[in-house]
Order: C-alpha cells, then structure tokens, then sequence
C-alpha cells in the first residue's frame, strides 16, 4: 500500500522545485529591503571606517573629484577646442554619473567574497549587502554632488525645469545598477577573476563612451546611440543640461531594469543556494 507513495517522494537532498526556489529569491530581496535600519547603517559605517584618520573624513572622495574635474576640464577643453564654461558642466555631470556607476559594478564583483564571514556565521538576507552597497555609493555620490553643482555655479549653467526628471533618471540608473550587481557579484563568488574582468573593461568602456567627449559627428553620434552606458549617463546628465533623453530613451531604460531584474531573480533563485560553498 505504501510502494507506490514511497516511489512518488522527492529524494531528501533534491532541490525545491523552481516556484519554491523563486519565491524564496523573491522573499531574499523583500527581506532585504525591510532591513534597511542594517544596510543603512552599515553603509554609513563603512564610509567613517574607509576615511578614518585621513583628516577630511568623506570629504576626501569630493577633493579627488575635483582635482579629477579640474585636470580634464583644463587639458580636454583646449584639446576638443571648446569653450570651458560650456564643456566642463558637461564633463562634471557625466563624471558624475559615470563614477556612480564604475564604482557600483566594480565592488560588485567582490560583494559576496567580502561578505563571506558574515554569511557563514549569520542567517541574514543575501541581498541586504546588495542594498548596503548602493547606498553607500549614493552617499557619496551625494558628496560629489556638491563639486559638480559648484563646477556648474562657476560656468554660470543655467538650470532649467527639466533638471527634475534627473530624480527619476538616477532612480532608473539605480534600478539597473541593482539587477547588473546582482549578477557580477554571483559571477564573482563563483569566478574570482570576474572583478579583474570588470575592472579592465570600465577604462576601455569610458574611453567609448560619450563621458569626456560630445557626440558631435554622424560617426560618433552612432557609436552613442548604440551604446547603452550612454543613456546610463544621459538619465542624469542629460535633463541638467538641458537636453533630457527622448521618451524612448527612458522607456528602454524602463524595459532593461524589468527585464533585467527577472533575469537576475532567475539566477539568484538558481544559485542563491550554492552561493555559500563557492566562498
């Protein structure tokens, strides 16, 4: 009478079928996120503790980036032969942007490796790391936030009342960023050459990409618009100059953080529990 029972049990070490799997990635990020007293907190500490005893505290990032500001601004406006007061608000906002996001992927790749401690010794949410890490990159791009509209005082850039969809452009960046760190920091727990990767790809892909320089041929206007770290960029520098991206800009910006966002839940359901044992 219980053959046939018996035959139809799962084996006691066989994986949760994939809606099981799913709902427990789905239930990491909404614990995650209702943590946000622990990340929050967290990414503040790491900000004092990564400064201390340097004098300026945080302060330092903003002084870097504006001797960053200052060298390419002076050297680049007389290369490209352009007038500063208009290329170096161009030049801070895209640095701007492009910090952010450099910054984000580059210590995603070393997330889970750096976090390996705490999560073989506490039962916490995978994705509360994830959550610590783009706040602490939004703290101090916050910070060099105060260089840029400085930069921009002193060219006397006017801002108009497009500057306010920047809000929801940085909220687009971060949602993407959210999905891409997931993936790098799962590609670098399982491959730990997956942060030299990324990290000898950002020079390269700066280089290419409308940063330092405009757009301003039909050659060099195509290589932009089929770069997607342009519109990256362009979500936020773009409504503070002036020229906020087209409606389909924002509304592929809008499509890739959906559909990326599923891919990464996919993968995280798959791996989220094989992730201890590459650490």
């Amino acid at each position: 009478m219980n053959a046939p029972a018996a035959r139809t049990m799962a084996p006691p070490n066989a994986a949760p079928p994939v809606p099981g799997r799913v709902s427990a990635a789905l239930g990491d990020l909404a614990d995650g996120a209702r943590q946000w007293p622990q990340w929050f907190t967290l990414g503040n500490l790491e900000i004092r503790l990564r400064f201390r005893r340097t004098g300026l505290g945080p302060l330092w990032t903003s002084l870097s980036f504006a001797v960053l500001l200052a060298a390419l601004g002076f050297v680049y406006a007389r290369v490209l032969a352009v007038d500063p007061r208009t290329y170096v608000p161009y030049l801070a906002l895209g640095l701007l942007a492009w910090n952010f996001a450099a910054t984000m992927l580059q210590e995603a790749c070393e997330l889970y490796i750096h976090a390996a401690h705490t999560l073989k010794q506490l039962c916490v949410p995978k994705t509360v790391f994830l959550y610590r890490l783009l706040w602490r990159n939004l703290v101090l791009l916050a910070l060099n936030a105060a260089v840029a509209a400085a930069a921009l005082a002193l060219c006397r850039a006017r801002i108009g009342p497009s500057a306010l969809l920047a809000l929801p452009g940085l909220a687009l960046l971060s949602l993407n960023l959210l999905w891409v760190g997931l993936l790098l920091a799962l590609a670098g727990a399982r491959f730990w050459a997956a942060s030299r990767a990324v990290q000898a790809a950002l020079p390269i892909a700066m280089l290419v990409t409308p940063v330092i320089w405009r757009p301003g041929t039909p050659a060099l206007a195509a290589l932009a618009r089929w770069n997607p770290l342009y519109w990256a960029v362009e979500l936020v520098r773009g409504p503070l100059t002036g020229a906020p991206p087209a409606p389909l800009a924002w509304a592929g910006a809008a499509g890739a953080a959906l559909a990326g966002t599923a891919v990464a839940l996919i993968l995280f359901a798959r791996l989220r529990e094989r992730l201890l044992y590459w650490l």
